[in-house]
């Protein structure tokens, strides 16, 4: 998601002048990404062990709560500032091949 962004939407949307805007989400994927990473690598660790010792669910709790609080900031600017203003900057058949480069891209 972040990568096709920031890879493919975003330079459009600097292109027509929407500088701000990709400057802020660039900058929060920042900040999510490595809370992502760290979340995974814990979470790792409970599957592979089945527990996590006091210390470590606290880690897991605290990281999981940023990482909540950041993503859902961040979705809803994507969803008020961006989706809903896509129209103004992407015409029809821009949009529609964004789409299908977006879908034909591989998971993960």
């Amino acid at each position: 998601h972040f990568a096709f962004e920031e890879g493919v939407l975003f330079p459009i949307l600097w292109e027509q002048g929407a500088q701000d805007m990709v400057t802020m989400l660039t900058h929060e994927h920042v900040q999510i990404g490595p809370l992502a990473k760290e979340l995974a690598t814990l979470a790792s660790s409970v599957a592979a062990g089945g527990a996590l010792a006091a210390d470590a669910w606290a880690d897991f709790r605290a990281v999981t709560g940023e990482l909540v609080q950041a993503s859902l900031f961040h979705i809803q600017k994507e969803e008020m500032g961006l989706i809903q203003r896509l129209a103004l900057f992407l015409d029809a058949e821009t949009d529609a091949a964004l789409a299908e480069r977006y879908r034909a891209q591989p998971a993960g």
